[in-house]
Parts: structure tokens; sequence; C-alpha cells
């Protein structure tokens, strides 16, 4: 679904209020309200980021971190959290020596508190993987994968969306490789994962199933790609309501893949649903990007 200017306006009005108040008493009882204060900065922060205001997202992402107590039991784990938001927001800002200091400080705080196999962990470490493959640096982009990888393998075998995200990465990197058969082997396995552990929205699910679906494309295999299109298309009804701009991008990639594929691709049942998006625009995206 899609949000409104007036909703933005509405959260935006609200949220400011409630952070004065909570700030205005975090002064003289530094506990809960601080928490609580910082609860909204970061609420605010991601409503900026996706209003594409990076500047007021920052400050207050930065100011949210400076109010999480950094004397909290060792399992406490809201400040990588804070931080990991802050770092995912300066690679949206092509600030990558801040994006690497904050992200690798949350992997170090993960692997000493939680262990190296443990899923969140996995999860920081495909952070900084796909912070060094939008950096250019696909040197470390592989060897953070590779400790990742092994980590994974030494850990319980359970299937997550943490080691889906790796598996991704490793994908992106190959693909940047221009190998394309390891690229779809990474991507089948990441599919794999995220389709047991979606997360929220399934939006790395759909992420995953749509670089796949791209590589196929661009291989010429149309007869892979448009079944996989019709997979995303079932998420978002499920997830979405069918109604969001995701919906009409994988519509128009599945449409633009049946008429590269010609004649020798059959009807499929994505073909029924095209009518619903007459006279939608189409969005260009650039299918390798790493989305964070």
């Amino acid at each position: 679904m899609r949000i409104e200017k007036r909703d933005f306006e509405r959260a935006e009005k609200f949220l400011q209020g409630a952070a004065s108040l909570m700030k205005d008493a975090a002064t003289d009882h530094p506990g809960r309200e601080r928490d609580l204060t910082a609860r909204c900065l970061v609420s605010m922060g991601a409503m900026y980021e996706r209003k594409f205001d990076y500047a007021n997202a920052e400050a207050l992402l930065k100011l949210a971190v400076d109010l999480t107590p950094k004397d909290v039991a060792p399992d406490d784990m809201v400040l990588a959290e804070r931080l990991s938001a802050l770092g995912s927001l300066f690679v949206l800002k092509h600030n990558y020596a801040e994006a690497e200091s904050a992200l690798n400080t949350v992997a170090n705080m993960r692997r000493q508190v939680q262990g190296k196999t443990h899923p969140e962990h996995i999860g920081a470490m495909a952070a900084m993987a796909a912070l060094y493959i939008e950096w250019g640096d696909p040197k470390r982009a592989g060897e953070t994968l590779h400790d990742a990888l092994m980590f994974i393998r030494d850990g319980d075998g359970r299937a997550s969306r943490h080691s889906g995200a790796c598996f991704r990465q490793m994908g992106i990197l190959c693909l940047y490789q221009n190998d394309l058969d390891k690229a779809e082997g990474y991507l089948k396995s990441a599919v794999a994962h995220f389709r047991l552990d979606p997360g929220e929205n399934s939006n790395e699910h759909l992420t995953a199933l749509n670089d796949l679906a791209m590589l196929y494309r661009e291989r010429g295999d149309f007869v892979k790609a448009l079944p996989i299109y019709d997979q995303e298309l079932k998420i978002l009804d499920s997830v979405k309501a069918g109604e969001s701009a995701e919906y009409a991008d994988v519509l128009r990639h599945a449409a633009i893949t049946q008429r590269m594929g010609g004649n020798s691709i059959n009807r499929t049942p994505h073909s029924r649903r095209r009518s619903r998006l007459r006279g939608a625009r189409w969005v260009t995206i650039n299918p390798w990007s790493p989305r964070f």
C-alpha cells in the first residue's frame, strides 16, 4: 500500500511531539524515558529515510545512538541494532567509510556476545559484504562472505534469513564477476533460506527471487524466469494485498520477459493480471544493486 504525504506528516508531528516529551522527561529521569525517546527517534529516522531525507534521518539516528546506554547487560543488543540502522543509512548516502566503521562495530559486538555462528552475527557479516560490493571492493566482500559461509557450516545448519542474506550477497558477487552458473547456485540457496525464514514483509525473499529471475532473463532462459515472477506476485498478494508499487514492477518485468521469450513461452498466471496496471509507469531498476 502506498503511504500518502499526509500520512507522513501526521506521523512526523506525532513522533516529534512524543520525542519532545520523552526528551524533557529524560533530563530528570535517565532510565526508561531515555530508551523511549531513542525509540521515537529511530522511528522518525526510518520515516525520514523512506522520504529520502537522509540528513534528518542521520541526525535522528545519531541522537538515538547517543541516548542508548553503553553500560548495559552484555546480551543487550539494542545499541547494535541502532548502529546497524545508522550504518545502513551511511551506505545509502555513499558514506562508505562511516558505514564500515558502524557495521564493523556491530559485527564485532555480535561476535563477542552472541558467538560467531549466531544468525545475527551472520547477518551483520552479510551487511558488511554488501557494503564492500557497493563500495567496489570485491576482494574484501569475498573474504567476508567466505568467513560467513564457514560460520554457517559450523553452526546448527538451520536455515535463516541471515544465512540467506549471505548466500544472496555471494550470488551478487558472482554476478559482478560474470560467473552466472555460480551465481545461480548461491541465489537458489538464498531463496531456499528466505522461504523458510522470510522475515518481516518478506522483502529479502522477494529481492532474492527478483535477482534469480533477472539472472535467468540475462541468460536468455525465459522459461525459468517467468515462474519466479509468479512466485513474487503470490507473496506480494499475501503480504501487501497486491496493490503496492513493487507489485506493479514485478508485473512489468514479467510482461517484458514474456515478450522477450516470444511464442516459446506459454501464458502463465501473471498474464491474466496485467489488466490491473494499464497506464502504470514503468520504473527501471538495477537488478544487481545490493538492497539493504
